[in-house]
């Protein structure tokens, strides 16, 4: 079953396999966490093994991570990969809410939530191992480049048509329905942060007095 999920992955990165998948399987959230689980996994360990070699893997955003927490090396690394899991899967869910809540509710939509947030995980995971990959064999560092360039708008394509075909909407919608879902998840994101901030703040002010 878990040869048959990876195969998945990188079947789906064929547009009419996105069609197909997206009315024949059975997507759950259960589902969904799986393939993304299964994809870190492989994405992790070519990660740790570019840390390892010494290559050019330790992107800005790792070091952040591994800063913000006051670790470095390995432990820092292995916080970061804790961290992509965790925040992949919340911030997947928000999107994939956010795009089925806006094309049922203003776009006369049709399909399950559950079925979305499956296609965008399953969608998502082959890129993630691709990426990966491409992370690890960097010294190919202009291909590279323009490489993750296309499959970062190729991904957006992909998502585009699980959307029209979930729902049963027109291109058109499923379009405004992926930016809706992007903008009202950032809105939603940068509130949270706004709120944390603020008890911060307050506890801070609070404790200093």
């Amino acid at each position: 079953m878990i040869f048959e999920t990876y195969k998945k992955m990188f079947q789906v990165l064929k547009p009419s396999n996105v069609e197909k998948f997206s009315k024949k399987e059975k997507g759950t959230i259960k589902g969904g966490i799986t393939v993304y689980f299964l994809s870190w996994v492989v994405w992790s360990i070519l990660t740790l093994a570019g840390f390892y070699f010494g290559g050019n893997v330790v992107t800005d955003s790792m070091e952040t991570v591994a800063g913000f927490v006051g670790l470095g090396g390995l432990i820092g690394l292995m916080a970061y990969l804790a961290y992509v899991l965790l925040s992949g899967i919340i911030l997947q869910y928000l999107y994939a809410y956010l795009m089925g809540f806006c094309a049922t509710k203003f776009l006369g939509g049709k399909g399950k939530f559950e079925q979305l947030f499956y296609m965008i995980m399953l969608i998502g995971a082959g890129f993630a191992i691709i990426q990966g990959l491409l992370q690890f064999i960097s010294i190919i560092s202009v291909a590279l480049y323009y490489i993750s360039l296309f499959f970062s708008i190729y991904i957006y394509y992909l998502m585009i048509v699980a959307i029209r075909k979930t729902y049963e909407i027109s291109t058109g919608k499923a379009i405004v329905s992926l930016i809706a879902g992007y903008v009202l998840s950032t809105l939603v994101v940068v509130a949270v942060g706004l709120v944390v901030l603020v008890m911060a703040w307050a506890f801070g002010a609070i404790g200093g007095a």
